[in-house]
């Protein structure tokens, strides 16, 4: 059985000169996922640029190991639990 999946994620940050980051993820070839960073500006519908990465499961649990790696040093420096 084949699930497709598509998440999508618009970081609230904004960067000094009017780009945006938005990071998809998506299922549909059989054993890996894609995952894309497109860097867009503010007033065009079209990403300047974008970067997409084709991950196994296991490759899946350790970024998603790092990202939590990252919010747990994110959280402590702002003092938050």
């Amino acid at each position: 059985m084949s699930t497709m999946l598509q998440l999508e994620l618009v970081a609230t940050n904004e960067h000094p000169e009017g780009y945006y980051y938005r990071a998809t993820l998506e299922t549909g070839t059989v054993g890996v996922c894609r995952l894309n960073v497109e860097v867009c500006r503010e007033d065009e519908d079209k990403a300047e640029r974008s970067q997409g990465m084709d991950l196994t499961a296991a490759e899946c649990r350790a970024l998603a190991q790092m990202l939590l790696a990252g919010a747990t040093v994110l959280d402590a420096q702002l003092g938050e639990d």
